[in-house]
């Protein structure tokens, strides 16, 4: 293996005599932790470099991070957002990015327990025989796994949980139950759902309390954590910055607003509605369930060997 040393944020790094980034002595807020969630579209990977025609993630968020570089103190170090965990490229839905990676090793091991809820949607009506079949789990990567629960929704619609989150582990399990995947997009990550009205591409900072849905006792502590706020007042300066200096890009943080104003409206137009299932932009539904209680943390607490098959929830019908 490669030495390796433990570094901390107060730590000044160099490389022959020359300093590497920053340190909290340059930026006081250098140990502060961001958590973002975006709605992964189709066509990006969840790594650093192109693969084929797919670019990174990250690349989304590009206009966001060329701010936030802009707004920070002289000399800080840049900021570094990686995926917690993986999507395929043709995998949708709920993605989360942060510069934690303690909390993302924590989120996406398998010895976390967090579990995945993902939305399969087949181009026709699933049997009986098939969800029993997804329920009863098969080989992935040379071990045999158990999907938590598989749930049907509707006709063609189903909804898998799972707690290891191996490579294409749902998909797989589909294949093997002869069920084609015509979408397949991931809702909900532990108790955090995929925030309504978040346009393909747009992603949210999460706050403590939405980190504590997710992750419980691993969340971190609030002090540590980059607030909403405290994010657009650094990428309103950013861009204050980069229009001074005649950037006609500066837009950083234009998804971030799309997303909070989405929300706004929803809020003021579906007031008392009673939320009848919104549809996002293939027109997938958007799952309001899951997450904090009812079928979710009951299948989490049982051992059992096969997977609980239930039918829609009356209550979203």
């Amino acid at each position: 293996e490669l030495p390796q040393t433990l570094v901390s944020a107060t730590d000044a790094i160099t490389v022959d005599g020359r300093k590497v980034g920053g340190d909290v002595r340059d930026d006081p807020t250098a140990d502060k932790r961001l958590y973002l969630a975006i709605n992964k579209p189709k066509g990006y990977v969840c790594s650093m470099v192109a693969e084929t025609a797919a670019q990174p993630v990250t690349t989304l968020l590009r206009d966001f991070q060329a701010s936030w570089e802009a707004g920070a103190p002289l000399g800080a170090a840049k900021l570094r957002l990686f995926t917690v965990g993986r999507l395929d490229v043709n995998t949708t839905g709920l993605l989360l990015l942060t510069n934690d990676g303690d909390f993302a090793n924590k989120v996406s091991h398998p010895s976390g327990g967090i579990l995945k809820e993902y939305s399969v949607t087949a181009g026709y009506k699933l049997t009986r025989r098939q969800m029993d079949d997804v329920a009863a789990g098969t080989e992935v990567d040379g071990v045999h796994v158990t999907p938590v629960q598989v749930r049907q929704e509707d006709a063609s619609q189903m909804v898998v949980t799972v707690s290891e989150g191996r490579n294409r582990e749902v998909r797989v399990l589909c294949e093997s139950a002869g069920v084609r995947i015509k979408r397949l997009k991931r809702i909900a990550v532990g108790g955090l759902n995929m925030p309504q009205g978040l346009g393909f591409g747009a992603f949210r900072v999460l706050k403590v309390e939405d980190l504590r849905k997710m992750a419980g006792k691993a969340a971190p502590l609030k002090a540590k954590v980059w607030t909403p706020w405290d994010v657009e007042r650094r990428i309103q300066r950013g861009e204050r910055a980069r229009r001074g200096r005649g950037d006609e890009d500066a837009k950083g943080t234009r998804h971030f607003r799309q997303a909070r104003d989405r929300r706004k409206t929803k809020a003021e137009e579906g007031a008392g509605s009673g939320g009848s299932g919104a549809r996002d932009d293939e027109g997938e539904r958007e799952y309001e369930g899951g997450g904090a209680g009812g079928w979710l943390n009951a299948a989490a607490g049982g051992d059992a060997p096969r997977a609980r098959v239930g039918r829609r929830n009356p209550r979203r019908q």
